[in-house]
């Protein structure tokens, strides 16, 4: 997963600075919300047992 990460900054380097900057909030958005989802999931699933 670092290592997709690596890539996708390495790429990001050749990007205009606000597309730089854009593409970072979106993948932090995405980050935050993965997060959030999974601990829903475990939350409900620690609720259920």
């Amino acid at each position: 997963m670092s290592f997709l990460a690596f890539g996708l900054f390495a790429l990001a380097q050749t990007l205009p600075f606000d597309l730089r900057v854009a593409l970072a909030m979106s993948a932090r958005g995405a980050e935050v919300f993965l997060a959030g989802k999974a601990a829903t999931r475990g939350e409900r699933k620690a609720f259920t047992l």
